[in-house]
């Protein structure tokens, strides 16, 4: 079966399913990705307190979509997260 030619912009978006991990002054995000190229297959951007990363899912013609914005910055050892 001939598969169509994968479109960033036309693809279908979805949320991308992702944790959030504390250590100590630092929280880390995992991301439940598999598979992908980060060269060809990710775009991202980063500004003082918005992250939006894009993974494109080329079997399914998905892009698997996370974007999170901080107002306030974050006190690891007062955060109820």
């Amino acid at each position: 079966m001939l598969q169509p030619k994968f479109n960033w912009e036309t693809a279908e978006r979805v949320d991308a399913k992702y944790t959030f991990m504390n250590q100590g002054d630092l929280v880390f995000v995992n991301c439940n990705f598999k598979g992908y190229n980060k060269e060809t297959d990710a775009r991202y951007a980063l500004s003082e307190n918005e992250i939006l990363l894009e993974v494109r899912d080329e079997a399914k013609n998905k892009v698997h979509r996370f974007c999170k914005t901080l107002f306030h910055p974050i006190d690891c050892k007062e955060s109820s997260v």
